[in-house]
């Protein structure tokens, strides 16, 4: 607690962290970073397995926000994060 009685809260920027990675380090090291509490972690990425895990989904596209949502919804959707998605899959 800080000064003032309020929770302080810990945010992590994580930058295309397993971008140079294999997909079983990726998986080891995203595991981990989802089981610390009480921290808010912002993924920048482009592979979106990273993204199924995540409690909320911000996709941009030229730089605007175009969607937000879980993974569920954002599927759903069937918008740009559907279109990427099933692209990734074909990949």
């Amino acid at each position: 607690m800080d000064q003032f009685g309020k929770k302080k809260t810990c945010l992590i920027h994580l930058d295309e962290i397993t971008s140079a990675l294999d997909t079983r380090s990726e998986h080891q090291i995203i595991q981990n970073l989802m089981n610390l509490e009480d921290k808010t972690i912002l993924f920048i990425a482009h592979h979106l397995s990273i993204a199924k895990d995540c409690d909320q989904v911000f996709v941009l596209d030229k730089g605007q926000l175009v969607e937000s949502g879980t993974h569920p919804q954002l599927r759903a959707l069937k918008g740009t994060y559907e279109e990427l998605w099933k692209m990734m899959a074909i990949a």
